[in-house]
């Protein structure tokens, strides 16, 4: 979830030099600057990765699963 490729980071294929190379180069050269990189970041953990979300996801995980009275 952390990761939006392109945006807040990006997948290479696992065991594989060369792709993570390949990746490294993109990211040096043709992605965004990395001020955009850094704030968009920041707002991915200020939105999803913080204690009010974590329990909201905790309660609707209780709720979803537990029995209507």
């Amino acid at each position: 979830e952390a990761i939006n490729p392109g945006l807040t980071g990006d997948f290479f294929r696992r065991n594989d030099a060369r792709d993570l190379a390949n990746v490294i180069r993109r990211w040096t050269r043709e992605i965004t600057p990395p001020e955009s990189v850094r704030r968009a970041c920041y707002a991915t953990v200020e939105t999803k990765y913080n204690p009010h979300a974590h329990a909201e996801a905790i309660k609707l995980a209780i709720v979803g699963h537990c029995p209507q009275e």
